[in-house]
């Protein structure tokens, strides 16, 4: 009788491809994983590269478009038409000359509804414009957003503070920066920065945020510490697009009260917007 228990088969298997190709698929595991992360993280950083070229771009065009309807028809007020008005309060002045007729040395203090209703001023002594040499309320309300304190802005003269947000610029429906926004209706000027006098509180702004982008405008005054006589007029913006948010501001002028013939604009060539 064969005893088979002494039979040997040549082609006994081992067991080894079976950890080779559990092997093969945690590395095509590990593979697929990492390259998924990547495109994702990619589109991310596309997307937001996306946002800051645009956010930017609404940043420059809304200064561009407060820059040249502030400074027209400066010292002619028969000219005075719509474009000038840029907050609609309907004075027989251009904004420019409002500014001009209320604050005709650093030693005077502003009466609280004489100026434009988007100009602000930090208070020096007395309640009068601080004399500095540079601005300050766009730089506070980018601390004040980062930090997420703010300050309290009763009007247009704000008490010394380092932090604001934006939200406390809107001070109330009628004095409150200006608003531009981009709409997505082809009917509506699509892509197109269009000032919106209804968002006129910090909750309509919110609101505005379905929008493709918007941005918050509004003018500082700066005396010159040198020179009391002299004036400095920027213009700042936060503009929104997304999540992104872009700081820029830009100087449009500088004039003197005792000779308001010299006036001091900015050449767009020489100028560049400060950003942060």
């Amino acid at each position: 009788m064969r005893n088979l228990s002494q039979f040997k088969s040549s082609n006994r298997q081992h067991g080894y491809i079976l950890p080779l190709v559990l092997l093969l698929l945690i590395v095509l595991l590990l593979s697929s994983a990492a390259f998924f992360n990547r495109s994702t993280n990619s589109a991310q950083i596309s997307g937001q590269q996306r946002d800051a070229s645009q956010t930017l771009i609404l940043a420059e065009s809304v200064l561009n478009r407060v820059f040249g309807r502030f400074t027209s028809g400066q010292y002619n007020d028969d000219n005075t038409t719509i474009i000038n008005d840029l907050d609609e309060d309907g004075s027989t002045d251009t904004d420019f000359m409002q500014i001009y007729r209320q604050i005709p040395s650093a030693s005077a203090v502003p009466a609280d509804d004489s100026l434009p209703d988007y100009v602000y001023f930090y208070g020096g002594a007395g309640g009068v414009v601080a004399a500095k040499t540079t601005t300050s309320i766009l730089q506070a309300i980018a601390d004040g957003e980062s930090s997420g304190n703010g300050g309290n802005v009763a009007g247009q003269n704000i008490t010394a503070t380092t932090q604001l947000q934006l939200r406390d610029l809107f001070v109330n429906a009628t004095r409150h920066p200006l608003v531009f926004i981009v709409r997505s209706d082809p009917l509506l000027n699509e892509g197109v920065p269009v000032l919106d006098p209804n968002i006129d509180t910090f909750a309509a702004w919110q609101n505005a945020g379905a929008v493709p982008g918007r941005a918050a405008v509004w003018v500082e005054l700066v005396v010159n510490e040198n020179n009391p006589e002299r004036l400095w007029i920027f213009a700042a913006t936060v503009a929104k697009i997304g999540t992104t948010t872009v700081y820029l501001q830009r100087r449009i002028q500088e004039f003197q009260f005792d000779r308001p013939s010299v006036l001091g604009i900015v050449a767009p060539i020489s100028e560049s917007g400060n950003r942060f």
